[in-house]
């Protein structure tokens, strides 16, 4: 994915959900910002409920990649501090270990 392309559809998704993603923490609801790894500033997460789920979509710009996961409901709702749990461990390291 080309780097335009990448921050093309991300720029449409948090355009769509921007009116929700009022938070900075998606481990307590919807959130926008970006992040870093090791220190340095890495990309951008946005994380909104569409149907019966959770939803996160983040930016890795070092390696122009635009992720997508998504995570069940509970009874209550959104599992945030589940889906935000798997994305701090997993999802945004995708790439890293290529240096």
């Amino acid at each position: 994915m080309t780097k335009q392309a990448m921050d093309r559809e991300y720029a449409i998704t948090k355009d769509t959900f921007r009116d929700e993603a009022t938070g900075r923490d998606c481990s307590k609801g919807p959130a926008k910002g970006s992040y870093s790894v090791e220190g340095r500033r890495a990309g951008r997460f946005i994380c909104f409920a569409t149907g019966a789920k959770g939803m996160i979509v983040w930016t890795h710009d070092r390696f122009n990649i635009l992720g997508y996961a998504s995570l069940e409901n509970t009874p209550s709702g959104p599992d945030w501090k589940g889906l935000h749990r798997w994305w701090r461990n997993a999802g945004r390291l995708v790439g890293e270990d290529e240096r």
